[in-house]
């Protein structure tokens, strides 16, 4: 949460240091904590020459896509972040957004439900709360209320779907 320290401490630190998967993936999250999702994407792709399979610079492309409104690139990056770490839930619950935005009902359904998957037995806005005030060190940081939102409806849809197929 403190990002002008992160920068402060990347300045400095970062010149030596520029092969470092870590240091690498740090500078392109301060770049795009302080907004500019360009220079995000940059470093981001630096770090996915040092390291493909990496899930960390997936994140941060996404976010930034999604930043720049890039609805489409970012679902792509959010695709291959969750493929990378499929137990990760900030990458599925940009997707449930994404998909949302994009209209893809499909794959929202399937997002939506591997999210009430996930959370187990813990209630959904507890989960998603919890996970939303845990954000400092994320490249998605989101209000809650969204992803419940969009969850809830997503799945009350499917519901009245598949009673209407059944005739009941």
């Amino acid at each position: 949460g403190e990002v002008e320290r992160a920068r402060a401490l990347m300045q400095e630190y970062a010149p030596g240091h520029r092969n470092s998967l870590e240091v690498v993936n740090a500078g392109a999250l301060v770049l795009l904590k302080q907004g500019d999702a360009r220079g995000a994407l940059r470093m981001a792709a630096r770090s996915m020459s040092l390291k493909w399979n990496s899930p960390q610079p997936w994140e941060i492309s996404g976010e930034a896509w999604r930043r720049l409104g890039q609805w489409q690139k970012a679902a792509q990056c959010w695709e291959e972040a969750l493929r990378l770490n499929p137990a990760n839930p900030r990458a599925l619950l940009a997707l449930v957004e994404l998909y949302d935005r994009l209209q893809d009902k499909p794959a929202l359904t399937r997002a939506a439900v591997r999210c009430l998957a996930m959370k187990g037995d813990a209630p959904l806005d507890e989960w998603l709360e919890d996970l939303a005030r845990d954000s400092g060190a994320a490249a998605y940081a989101f209000d809650p209320g969204t992803p419940a939102r969009i969850i809830r409806n997503e799945v009350c849809s499917e519901v009245k779907r598949r009673k209407g197929r059944s005739g009941g």
